[in-house]
């Protein structure tokens, strides 16, 4: 499997760069970690990026990595090296992966499996985007935050939990502003 996900990264790293190189890079690295017992979710922007259509990804990848002990081990036999602290670079695909935790912010029930040919990419939960982009929007002042929960929210109202969401907002003291969002809706 190793030298499989290496030849299949390496002939993804010819192809000129693009959101759906992104997620097949993504969605092979998933599959090789998930060979290993582990799991890796986007989360942060880019999470939006994936739920608002590639707006923008980065070559900079948020991650959560289920299974920590194993991090350093995967990426390492796929061509990636430790760049500093949580980040984790390959050269060849000008990419870096950054695993900002070990355990996702919310239910793991709710994360959305992208079909990727014959591979998947797991992105966090809608309700649980939400939430993290309006805590960085109310306790980081960052602004397009709210925009970017608002534009997700709109975009996948029919599919989101709105009880859970609710939940999840008065848990992470933004239920105002989940409130807000709801009303510009209606």
């Amino acid at each position: 499997m190793c030298l499989e996900t290496r030849n299949s990264l390496q002939q993804l790293a010819q192809e000129a760069a693009s959101i759906e190189k992104i997620l097949q890079i993504l969605a092979v690295i998933s599959a090789y970690v998930e060979s290993k017992g582990s799991k890796i979710v986007v989360v942060g922007t880019s999470a939006v990026a994936i739920y608002t259509f590639g707006g923008h990804l980065e070559q900079n990848i948020e991650i959560v990595f289920l299974g920590s002990d194993k991090a350093r081990t995967c990426f390492q036999q796929i061509g990636f090296y430790k760049e500093s602290g949580r980040r984790w670079h390959h050269e060849d695909l000008k990419i870096t992966l950054e695993v900002v935790d070990h355990e996702l912010h919310g239910d793991l029930n709710k994360v959305v499996e992208f079909e990727i040919g014959e591979r998947s990419v797991a992105v966090i939960g809608y309700e649980d985007l939400i939430i993290d982009c309006l805590h960085k929007a109310m306790h980081r002042g960052e602004l397009n935050s709210q925009e970017q929960a608002l534009a997700i929210l709109l975009t996948y109202y029919d599919f989101i939990d709105l009880p859970y969401l609710r939940r999840r907002a008065k848990e992470e003291k933004v239920i105002g502003l989940v409130e807000e969002l709801l009303e510009e809706i209606d």
